[in-house]
């Protein structure tokens, strides 16, 4: 019997709008079995309800293993950003940090203006882009373990500089 480990189901859910049939196979998903419907016109069905969801393959596009591996580490590094400065936001030491896919932006009070640090994902390069009105822009690599080759600092002793340097936070990363 063939398994398919199905990455995201919204793309299956999203997609039902192509209707060709020809064999079916199966998948785990968790500890169920969910059978599929191949097409021969490269799409695939889900069995999600009675009119069957399908996907057209040549629709969606794969990552490389290595964009992948950057994706996951980059969202892994986002949430830990995220979630140590999340709290300093109920304290006032930070006006407000926003997570939207590809961006984090970090807003703080400096000399009494709003600024705003901006840490962003490259996919096309894996790497982490940082912004801040404290310093020139810099560049972390995955590779280099989030170092930028220009300082040979990480990413968190970067914000852990600026934060420090524009509103006194000490932040532990």
């Amino acid at each position: 019997m063939n398994f398919l480990k199905v990455v995201n189901l919204r793309i299956i859910q999203n997609l039902g709008r192509f209707n060709q049939s020809l064999g079916t196979f199966s998948f785990r998903n968790g500890f169920t079995q969910v059978g599929l419907l191949l097409k021969c016109s490269n799409v695939v069905l889900s069995p999600a309800s009675n009119n069957a969801a399908l996907i057209k393959r040549s629709g969606i596009s794969t990552a490389s293993s290595g964009t992948s591996l950057f994706s996951s580490n980059a969202e892994k590094l986002f949430f830990e950003i995220d979630g140590r400065l999340s709290g300093l936001i109920d304290s006032g030491q930070l006006y407000d940090v926003d997570l939207h896919d590809e961006f984090l932006n970090i807003h703080f009070y400096l000399e009494g203006e709003l600024s705003t640090i901006v840490i962003s994902k490259q996919p096309a390069t894996r790497q982490i882009w940082y912004s801040s009105p404290l310093r020139k822009p810099d560049y972390f690599d995955l590779d280099l373990g989030w170092k930028s080759s220009r300082t040979n600092k990480t990413i968190f002793e970067v914000l852990h500089d600026d934060l420090l340097q524009a509103t006194g936070i000490h932040v532990k990363f």
